[in-house]
């Protein structure tokens, strides 16, 4: 059995975070909460080495080192940006707001790929 293409794989991971995400809202429980982290992680995991894959074929040869580093930096700082904004539109808006938000911003990260699968040559 052939895998799908590695687009397709990150396009699952986001649609699989954006139902999560979207099912926060509606979680009144430990259990379902600890169920629903769990389904998160396994959406990262499907991603993640996708996205990894892609990245890395698209690094220049002489200079993948220092690309890679630039992209870890971007990343790290982007993470933190991110999780200042999600603290300042929970404390203004709730956390049902700031989990409809990361699942409509998956589903469009999902979308997008469905409508340009192409790599960048």
């Amino acid at each position: 059995m052939q895998l799908p293409k590695k687009e397709y794989m990150l396009m699952l991971s986001y649609l699989v975070r954006s139902v999560t995400w979207f099912m926060f809202i509606f979680t009144h429980s430990l259990t379902m909460l600890i169920i629903l982290q769990i389904i998160l992680g396994l959406g990262e995991a499907l991603g993640n080495p996708a996205f990894d894959s892609i990245f890395a074929e698209h690094l220049d040869k002489n200079e993948h080192i220092h690309e890679y580093a630039v992209w870890k930096i971007v990343e790290k700082f982007a993470t933190a940006g991110a999780t200042l904004l999600g603290g300042i539109i929970v404390s203004s808006f709730g956390f049902n707001t700031l989990f409809l938000l990361m699942s409509s911003l998956a589903l469009a990260s999902a979308i997008d790929i469905l409508i340009n699968p192409k790599r960048l040559e």
